[in-house]
């Protein structure tokens, strides 16, 4: 079905034809909701009849939250009719443009931002990749927060040490990748990426070290010496697009981190619009929508994870806690008997089959599971 046939479609329909007021009130029961096909529905019929400016603002953020891109580059457009130097707006207009291979207007919307000292690095370590993709030989020396310091902001160095890793100065990343390495930073994406440059560069010592770190955090990964077969599954940073995804991605984690899931969320979306794939982005943003309550989204998002994905398990984990906030127990208990199969030596699957199998009835079957724990 082609895009102006579902258009015509969206427009014939009746729940468009209702009162503003009223597509009002069904966008903000949608909001609570959780349900993004209804806030879509009743977002496209309100947006041309929106004035209030900070009713606009309230449309693009749900919009970003509901992963709506078009919806939000529809609302980001009208927000800098009114505020020009709105940070959101013009992050989604700057990485609209960077996808339609347009850099420098890209980045002309990022230099027009507004920002925070906080907002400014952010920002900062996206204009770096920027000047690196526009062919600049040391677009990393601006990153440091210190140049007199032999430490510098985790982020800045994760940046600097992919952009020289890049440019081939394997020194000056290897000393940013250990300064990473000895710091207590949680972050399953970090390891990947530290593996990743470890095994790269013949480190196998270090690589090790993080392999027992992937492999203590369950992600699905084979044995060592098979790890090589498997390293496109670790998403690496090939090209300044990858950078900026990843930019994005730490971005989110950092708001994650201090538990502020709606910016974390409104980052995740802009760097999946970047890099689609980045397993661990949409990992991060199917846990921030189970924080939300927003377990529609949930499934939304984690729909075509596949088999042999790092993440894929951890995913499945959240899927099944939103499946059973929605009440639908048959699927869960079909998709733990798939996950039990798959990964036979995880005893918790088990366990968690087995408590769901005595909640929903099926006593004689549970017990067979608590039988087989017990055993084990």
């Amino acid at each position: 079905m082609s895009s102006e046939t579902k258009s015509n479609e969206v427009d014939k329909d009746p729940f468009l034809y209702s009162s503003k007021y009223g597509n009002y009130l069904s966008w903000s029961h949608a909001q609570n909701s959780g349900n993004p096909e209804d806030s879509k529905r009743f977002l496209l019929g309100l947006k041309d009849s929106l004035e209030n400016n900070e009713i606009i603002e309230k449309a693009f953020f749900t919009s970003l939250l509901i992963n709506e891109w078009k919806l939000s580059l529809y609302f980001a457009r009208k927000i800098i009719l009114f505020d020009d130097a709105n940070f959101f707006a013009n992050v989604v207009l700057s990485t609209n443009e960077f996808i339609n291979g347009e850099s420098e207007s890209s980045e002309s919307f990022l230099k027009s931002i507004s920002t925070t000292a906080i907002d400014e690095n952010f920002i900062k370590v996206i204009l770096s990749w920027h000047k690196y993709s526009q062919g600049e030989k040391k677009p990393y020396i601006d990153l440091f927060s210190n140049p007199e310091s032999e430490e510098c902001i985790p982020l800045n160095c994760l940046h600097i040490a992919l952009i020289t890793s890049l440019m081939g100065k394997d020194d000056i990343a290897k000393k940013n990748f250990d300064f990473l390495k000895n710091q207590d930073l949680k972050s399953f994406r970090l390891l990947e990426i530290l593996f990743n440059f470890y095994i790269s560069s013949n480190n196998y010592e270090s690589a090790k070290f993080i392999y027992k770190e992937l492999k203590d955090n369950n992600l699905e990964i084979e044995n060592y010496n098979l790890i090589f077969n498997q390293r496109k599954n670790f998403n690496p940073i090939k090209n300044p697009k990858d950078g900026i995804a990843e930019a994005y991605a730490n971005i989110a984690g950092w708001f994650y981190e201090q538990g502020l899931y709606k910016f974390s969320a409104y980052f995740s979306v802009i760097g999946l619009q970047i890099r689609p794939e980045l397993s661990s982005l949409k990992y991060l943003l199917s846990n921030i929508y189970l924080k939300l309550k927003l377990d529609n989204m949930v499934l939304s998002s984690v729909k075509n994870i596949k088999l042999g994905d790092l993440y894929y398990s951890k995913t499945l984990s959240i899927k099944l806690k939103s499946l059973s906030n929605l009440g639908r127990n048959e699927t869960v208990i079909s998709d733990l008997k798939n996950l039990v199969s798959n990964f036979p030596n995880r005893d918790d699957y088990k366990l968690y089959l087995a408590d769901i199998l005595r909640s929903s009835g099926f006593h004689r079957e549970s017990i067979d599971y608590y039988d087989n724990l017990i055993k084990e």
